[in-house]
């Protein structure tokens, strides 16, 4: 049991997984430190950008490439979600939503990953 959930964890975005009966006991589990220091992401659906990319976020002169795991349910001008560790790269958390523009780092072969929800859509 313990090497499928080490298995699921490799997945691009997961940090943790477990196995629970209907009860809701917790037969194993595999769980990963908090995404808060990681360099990663959840983006608007309408960039196209896929998960597994890699973006350079810029801001007040500074930059930070985080990878995409997630997509988010941006609105308004919001574009990107970053964890509290790729934000605090480009400004105090105190700054809370700042002006970013946002440049493709690198693509991810196709088929690498399981399509986003937009791409499924098509």
């Amino acid at each position: 049991m313990k090497d499928v959930l080490v298995n699921l964890n490799k997945e691009v975005g997961v940090k943790g997984s477990m196995i629970v009966t209907r009860d809701g006991v917790v037969v194993a589990q595999e769980i990963l430190p908090p995404l808060n220091g990681d360099m990663v992401a959840a983006i608007d659906t309408d960039l196209g950008i896929p998960k597994g990319a890699r973006v350079t976020v810029r801001a007040f002169g500074r930059s930070v490439t985080v990878r995409i795991i997630d997509v988010c349910a941006c609105a308004g001008e919001r574009l990107i979600d970053l964890t509290s560790g790729a934000f605090r790269r480009l400004a105090p958390l105190e700054a809370g939503v700042i002006p970013v523009t946002i440049e493709l780092a690198s693509r991810i072969p196709r088929g690498t990953l399981p399509p986003t929800d937009a791409e499924t859509e098509r």
